[in-house]
């Protein structure tokens, strides 16, 4: 199993923006067949950082997630609402 934590800083004028997006690519990934689930998260001490935690059963199915079509145009789409670039962790599950 892979985890991959997303960290993204939104421009605070384009929140609204941002979250719909996001919630369209998490909506799409979470009816993959190898996601174990996809989740989106807003902080809650600074409404302009979010993440993404997904999980995946393979690398295999993470490089599919990657490459996918709500994955690309999301990332497209959200480019210019971000403020810095994406911070990506992959993990693999220990416990």
């Amino acid at each position: 199993m892979i985890v991959v934590i997303t960290k993204l800083w939104v421009n605070p004028e384009r929140v609204s923006e941002f979250k719909d997006i996001f919630v369209a690519v998490a909506d799409e990934s979470n009816k993959e067949a190898d996601c174990l689930s996809y989740h989106l998260y807003q902080d809650m001490q600074n409404e302009n950082l979010w993440y993404t935690l997904g999980t995946w059963k393979s690398a295999a199915a993470l490089h599919e997630h990657m490459t996918s079509v709500h994955v690309t145009e999301g990332v497209t789409k959200t480019a210019e609402l971000l403020t810095m670039d994406p911070e990506w962790s992959f993990c693999q599950e220990i416990l």
